[in-house]
């Protein structure tokens, strides 16, 4: 894996032992490990990788929502809560500690559902998740600190940090 990484120069592997522990485990990795390199990302913004439905536009979404003010910020279809997902900065160490098994951090919004602004995006965006041959891979993330394509060029710098599910 590191070595397909490598045409990725921005791209930092984040080893998490605890990968079988769940969905959970690998976003707790992935918060601590981005927490640890950039004290001044103030929030991060998750995907699934097996929604390949969901695109630059709804994410365009969930970020023009946390410019606006929005801590929480979760994509919406139909009314119901989706993916992309947006956590600001404080908090990540709620979202760490509610991430258990393979319900990520399910719980915390649930908690914090107040707080959330949920984005339509069903007009561009298809939350159904594909499903891989004999069941989900075994996954690792990794954080990349590289802007995404869609905000190269904006005529300021913009590092927005990927979590991206990867099986070994």
């Amino acid at each position: 894996m590191r070595a397909a990484l490598a045409a990725v120069p921005e791209a930092v592997p984040v080893d998490n032992p605890g990968w079988s522990g769940g969905m959970g485990s690998s976003l707790r990795a992935g918060l601590a490990s981005l927490a640890a390199m950039e004290p001044e990302v103030s929030a991060v913004l998750v995907m699934l990788v097996d929604q390949p439905r969901i695109g630059a536009a709804a994410v365009a979404r969930v970020l023009a929502a946390h410019r606006a003010g929005a801590g929480l910020v979760s994509a919406a279809y139909s009314g119901e809560r989706g993916h992309p997902v947006l956590f600001a900065r404080e908090h990540w160490e709620g979202v760490a500690q509610a991430a258990e098994g393979d319900r990520g951090a399910r719980g915390y919004l649930r908690r914090h559902a107040d707080a959330v602004a949920l984005v339509e995006c069903s007009d561009i965006a298809a939350p159904r998740r594909h499903r891989h041959p004999g069941g989900s891979p075994p996954a690792r993330w990794v954080v990349s600190p590289c802007a995404p394509p869609w905000h190269r060029g904006s005529g300021r710098v913009s590092r927005h940090r990927h979590t991206i599910e990867l099986p070994p």
